[in-house]
């Protein structure tokens, strides 16, 4: 019987001496302050076994934000930046797209461009 740990907790804050099967990574990178992106992001990464796997997906430059976005913090990624902080990965599937949301009642329908990772930690 498999068993699993479930955690949700600010990102900022996290600390764990646990290592996990696998890591899903979503709508959080972009989220982060640019600064602190790829620090924060290997402090959580670290928690994954080795051979195991990432799921990551973040908002990425390709397509601008709207200008009536209402995300005034939210700094879309560049391409460099996701290389650097899986450079001790291997990339097993990328794909990048558009998705078509809309945060009612802030901003109707829009696109943004995403990426979508599934990497195996060496």
């Amino acid at each position: 019987m498999p068993k699993w740990k479930y955690m949700t907790e600010s990102i900022k804050n996290f600390t764990s001496d646990d290592h996990f099967d696998a890591i899903i990574s979503y709508g959080v990178y972009h989220c982060l302050d640019t600064k602190n992106r790829i620090t924060i992001n290997k402090i959580i990464q670290d928690c994954l076994k080795q051979w195991w796997y990432l799921f990551f997906t973040c908002l990425t430059d390709t397509l601008p934000l709207p200008s009536n976005h209402g995300t005034e913090k939210l700094v879309l990624v560049n391409k460099s930046e996701i290389k650097e902080s899986l450079k001790w990965y291997n990339i097993v599937y990328q794909e990048n797209g558009i998705i078509k949301e809309n945060h009612l009642p802030v901003i109707g329908e829009h696109q943004h461009s995403a990426i979508w990772i599934i990497a195996k930690k060496l």
